[in-house]
């Protein structure tokens, strides 16, 4: 890249004469095509091994048999987290959720933030498991009812894995709350405690 001093807002590029506005322009351009092409995966995938809940700590790593060659087998470990990440879940958002919260169904609301989050306001009804805790207290979600789980929402992933992880211990219906959560829930006036 030149440039000349009687051409100074001017760059030659291999021949090309360009302003900087230009330049300016093309990378502000490049700059959102990466960023909305590489945002976000909300969405997951179908789940497809058997493992047991010791294995789904997040600190833990998963061995398994995955491919089977001739006569041999290569084990193939796998973290928790690359694990989960590959649970279908259903993410909802927060008006439907009031409309769960709202209907005659059998329901249970799972706040999966910390206990001071959850003592400052939760959704009334819900109660306290925070993500970390979600395969200790099993016992404590019926597998017959509705299970919407939520958190502070946009950026937090506490739903979504805690969702998860009910998922692959056999929850059928277990829905995570999107949006803004707890936040949106409050802003649009739904019962809070």
């Amino acid at each position: 890249m030149y440039s000349y001093p009687d051409q100074q807002d001017c760059y030659f590029i291999k021949g090309l004469k360009l302003k900087k506005s230009i330049i300016i322009q093309i990378c502000i351009l490049a700059l959102s095509l990466s960023i909305l092409f590489t945002g976000c995966n909300n969405g997951a995938y179908q789940q497809s091994a058997n493992i047991s809940e010791e294995q789904l700590s997040p600190d833990s790593n998963i061995e398994s048999v995955q491919e089977t060659g001739q006569d041999e087998k290569e084990n193939t470990t796998v973290s928790a987290e690359d694990y989960l990440a590959n649970v279908k879940i259903e993410i909802i958002t927060v008006d439907k959720a009031y409309e769960i919260y709202s209907s005659d169904k059998e329901y249970l609301f799972v706040d999966v933030r910390n206990e001071g989050e959850y003592n400052r306001s939760h959704i009334k009804g819900a109660i306290l498991i925070p993500v970390k805790e979600i395969e200790a207290n099993l016992d404590k979600i019926p597998k017959d009812k509705i299970i919407v789980v939520y958190c502070n929402g946009k950026g937090c992933e506490k739903s979504s894995k805690a969702a998860k992880i009910l998922v692959h211990n056999g929850y059928p219906r277990v829905y995570g709350v999107g949006g803004l959560g707890i936040y949106e829930w409050i802003d649009k006036g739904y019962p809070v405690e």
